[in-house]
């Protein structure tokens, strides 16, 4: 198993863990998880259908990254994401953020590489070119959601969306938790509205120059500023979201 194809499979095993977390403890808050909310009682009824679905999604998974059926692999591993998304989505009642819908790097890039390739596989493409074209499309689908991100932002408030406003009360939400010098930071720039516009600057125009991660010699760098970003958001905000390092990190790999 190539490095690319291992950091793909963490991320895929990181999505699906992602979601059957939320399933099996839908009635504990989705982004204030603990060890304390996990030992407390839990459906065990839930717990053991997880169990058994995860084993072959898991199954599915090696296989991929070992090279045996990829295609078919893939598909089903695909399908498997898509059909627990909507069971957690469905399982949360109300307005709730997760009934928004799921981020799903992994799944994006992997549905990418398998429509492309296999359309590039019809048309006459080799195998190896054809296997090329399907990473440099996860490329340009993991890029196009940063854009799809920012296209959305300045729908909704156009380029005001940049002003400390928008965003300082969320993360003054959370300048209560954390280490020190993260409350610290988090106050800073709830506070300021020049270092708050700043960040919202930032944050904006990475997404916009995500569209370049179809670059190949961009990609480094473009892959660089977003995970600064996510750092940042990570610091400020308190979302972990590893999926996105690995999936950057596997393109990266893979469409090289």
């Amino acid at each position: 198993m190539s490095a690319g194809l291992l950091l793909l499979c963490l991320a895929l095993l990181l999505s699906w863990s992602s979601s059957a977390m939320h399933i099996a403890w839908s009635d504990r808050p989705v982004y204030g998880m603990s060890l304390k909310n996990v030992q407390q009682a839990t459906r065990k009824k839930r717990l053991v259908w997880l169990a058994a679905a995860t084993a072959p999604f898991g199954v599915c998974v090696l296989l991929y990254g070992l090279g045996h059926a990829q295609r078919w692999t893939a598909l089903a591993i695909v399908a498997a994401l898509m059909l627990i998304r909507r069971v957690e989505v469905a399982d949360w009642p109300g307005d709730i953020v997760v009934r928004l819908g799921k981020y799903v790097p992994a799944g994006a890039a992997l549905s990418a590489w398998l429509v492309a390739s296999q359309i590039a596989l019809w048309l006459g493409e080799p195998a190896p070119r054809a296997e090329a074209l399907g990473w440099h499309a996860g490329c340009g689908v993991l890029g196009g959601a940063y854009v799809l991100s920012a296209i959305a932002k300045l729908r909704l408030t156009g380029w005001d969306w940049m002003r400390s406003h928008h965003h300082a009360l969320l993360i003054a939400e959370r300048a209560y938790t954390g280490p020190r010098f993260i409350r610290n930071a988090r106050h800073v720039v709830a506070r300021s509205k020049r270092v708050g516009t700043v960040v919202g600057v930032v944050g904006l125009f990475v997404e916009i120059a995500a569209a370049l991660f179809i670059v190949p010699g961009a990609r480094l760098y473009v892959a660089a500023a977003i995970v600064s970003m996510h750092i940042g958001i990570w610091a400020l905000l308190g979302y972990f979201e590893p999926e996105w390092y690995l999936v950057f990190g596997a393109l990266l790999l893979l469409a090289n």
